[in-house]
C-alpha cells in the first residue's frame, strides 16, 4: 500500500470518528444520548456517499429499532435539526487542511518556556484531618467553607 493511500484511509477513519462524536453530542444536547436511537441512526446514515440526508422514514425506523415512539411533529423537529447538523459537517469536511495545520483537538497544558525537574521523588501521603461530628445538624449550616 502506498503512503498516500494509507494516510487517506486514516484521515477518512478519523473524520468518521470526529463526525460520530459530533453526531452523538447533538443527541446528548436534546436529551437522547443514553438511548439506542443515535447509534441506530448513525449506522443507517454512515455510508460513503456525498448526498447524505435523513428522511422521516429513516428516523421512524431508527426509533422503532430503539424502542421509542415520537409524534410526527417531534420527528419533523428532530429531522430538521439532524439534517442541519449533517449539512454543517459536510461544510466542515469541504474546508481544505494542509498537513502542517495542527489538530484542534490536542491540548498541551505546558506553556512555552516552562520547565520541570526531571528527578522523581517518592509519593508522600499526608494524614487526613478528620472533623468532629457535630452535635446538631443545624449548626453545620453556619460552618465556614474551611471547616
Amino acid at each position: 500500500m502506498k503512503k498516500s493511500q494509507k494516510s487517506k484511509g486514516t484521515t477518512s477513519k478519523n473524520n468518521e470518528n470526529l463526525e460520530r462524536r459530533r453526531f452523538m453530542k447533538y443527541f446528548f444536547s436534546i436529551g437522547l444520548a443514553s438511548i439506542l436511537l443515535p447509534v441506530v441512526l448513525w449506522s443507517k446514515l454512515w455510508k460513503p456517499q456525498e448526498d447524505k440526508k435523513l428522511t422521516i422514514g429513516t428516523l421512524k425506523e431508527a426509533t422503532k429499532i430503539s424502542g421509542l415512539e415520537f409524534t410526527e411533529t417531534e420527528l419533523e423537529m428532530m429531522l430538521e435539526g439532524l439534517n442541519q447538523q449533517l449539512k454543517n459537517y459536510q461544510q466542515l469536511r469541504n474546508v481544505p487542511l494542509a498537513n502542517d495545520v495542527p489538530s484542534s483537538l490536542g491540548f498541551d497544558p505546558i506553556m512555552p518556556g516552562m520547565t520541570f525537574p526531571e528527578t522523581q521523588h517518592p509519593l508522600k501521603i499526608s494524614q487526613l484531618k478528620v472533623s468532629e461530628v457535630p452535635t446538631s445538624l443545624e449548626s453545620v449550616a453556619f460552618w465556614s467553607v474551611q471547616s
